[in-house]
């Protein structure tokens, strides 16, 4: 894991790990919002990729829930928004 540039997560376990070892890590968050407490320690904000735009968020605390509008429109994250966070 230290000889990666960066690591690119959606489960902020995987997160913690980066931060463990000084990586930078690009988290992707759906149902779950890092406001929640998972964001890992010293990860910027910037980092994070999540839709804001949903009232609906967080709509669970360790995403077991199912979606109560059936849309899952946390879900609906563009691959180029990755691409150019990377």
């Amino acid at each position: 894991m230290r000889m990666l540039d960066l690591m690119i997560c959606m489960d902020s376990a995987n997160q913690h790990l980066a931060s463990l070892v000084g990586l930078r890590a690009l988290s992707i968050w759906c149902a779950t919002h890092p406001v929640i407490g998972f964001k890992g320690w010293k990860q910027r904000d910037e980092d994070i990729i999540q839709r804001l735009d949903l009232r609906c968020r967080p709509c669970t605390c360790h995403g077991t829930n199912h979606c109560r509008y059936g849309n899952y429109a946390c879900r609906k994250i563009d691959v180029e928004t990755i691409v150019k966070q990377i």
